[in-house]
């Protein structure tokens, strides 16, 4: 009677051991078809959620004339933006009154409750006021300092044309007519390309940049004549005929 008892139990003992070593290679079979025959399947709708990539475009090169005087440069100045989408207006007035201990002026800088998306909320920010201004960024993510590059040129109307214009999109200065069209390629450079991984709150994980393009500087452009020489080239013939003869 005992010997049957305990054939029995080790015949259940048995079952249960074949059950869980089936259960254990069922997960092991699923694990490995997941892990790697369709890892393309589950890894790049989680990387287009979490990784991004970026471009920052390197400083656009400066317009000299002959004597080494800038006619064109690029100006970087510093916004501090938020995302009025993703923050309630109470959170919206609390950093608010935070960021008038900061920034005193700001009171009569702030948006209005109908904006949306990032906005900027104070623009030109001093060297002083960004430091100050980090443990209120980190501690609403919402909040955000971002560059803003202009491009400044030389006050006088014959140089001013002769350079032309350049468009701005999103800080990538593109030359659309005059010298700044014709020397484009030269002045603009190239610009870094990486990847990254971002948060739920769209913050980068800085230690996840993974650089795919080295930035190459744009170059400067030192003109054959001087600035004299455009505006005396551009100067109306006021003389009349009688001078002339």
């Amino acid at each position: 009677m005992a010997e049957k008892l305990q054939a029995g139990i080790n015949l259940r003992i048995k079952i249960v051991l074949v059950l869980f070593a089936i259960w254990l290679a069922a997960i092991l079979v699923m694990l490995f078809r997941i892990g790697v025959i369709q890892r393309d399947r589950y890894q790049d709708p989680g990387n287009s959620i979490a990784v991004r990539q970026f471009f920052i475009h390197p400083m656009r090169g400066t317009i000299l004339d002959k004597n080494q005087t800038p006619l064109a440069w690029s100006t970087v100045y510093y916004d501090l933006t938020m995302d009025y989408s993703s923050c309630t207006p109470e959170t919206r007035q609390k950093i608010f009154d935070r960021l008038i201990t900061v920034i005193p002026e700001f009171s009569t800088t702030c948006t209005n409750d109908g904006d949306e998306g990032i906005v900027p909320i104070y623009q030109d920010l001093t060297p002083e006021q960004l430091p100050q201004l980090i443990p209120l960024v980190e501690e609403f993510p919402v909040l955000a300092v971002r560059p803003r590059v202009d491009r400044a040129v030389y006050d006088d109307p014959a140089v001013r044309k002769l350079l032309g214009t350049v468009a701005n999109n999103e800080n990538c200065l593109t030359g659309i007519s005059g010298l700044e069209k014709k020397y484009d390629k030269v002045l603009t450079g190239t610009a870094e390309i990486f990847e990254i991984i971002v948060d739920r709150f769209g913050k980068p994980i800085l230690s996840t940049r993974k650089i795919l393009q080295y930035p190459v500087p744009g170059k400067d452009v030192i003109l054959q004549f001087t600035v004299d020489d455009i505006i005396k080239a551009n100067m109306p013939d006021t003389a009349t005929e009688a001078d002339k003869k």
